[in-house]
């Protein structure tokens, strides 16, 4: 990812925060109730989480392909600059500098549930079976 304007960093800001929500389970958080005990207290009453489940597409590639954000891995090249659109970020300014170029790594675990026809496993990997 890389920015040139103010408008495609803070575009690039959201991108690189709507990656990170993926990383981590849902916001809803489920409470498993089970049957009350002979007392009538109850035996436990643990929380569950929802993994976070998305249809990625690689256009061209990958059309909705079911599964979850495994590992997220943010880094900021070496060898890219820091830019900001303020000249005088040295002297107090708000807007301090932030990196041109960051590498972005996704690890997609794929959960696939495949259709069977003609006696063989028709997989959703792309739009035409080869």
């Amino acid at each position: 990812m890389y920015y040139t304007d103010n408008d495609t960093k803070l575009s690039m800001q959201k991108s690189l925060d709507k990656l990170r929500t993926l990383v981590y389970p849902e916001e809803d958080i489920s409470v498993i109730t089970y049957p009350k005990n002979s007392d009538g207290t109850l035996s436990y009453s643990p929380l569950g989480f929802n993994g976070n489940f998305i249809y990625l597409t690689v256009n061209g590639l990958y059309d909705d392909l079911f599964g979850l954000v495994e590992s997220l891995s943010i880094e900021i090249d070496d060898a890219g600059v820091w830019a900001t659109t303020s000249d005088n970020f040295m002297d107090g300014s708000d807007v301090k500098p932030y990196p041109t170029v960051i590498n972005v790594s996704l690890g997609f675990k794929i959960i696939n549930n495949p259709k069977i026809e003609n006696n063989k496993y028709v997989y959703n990997f792309t739009d035409s079976i080869i």
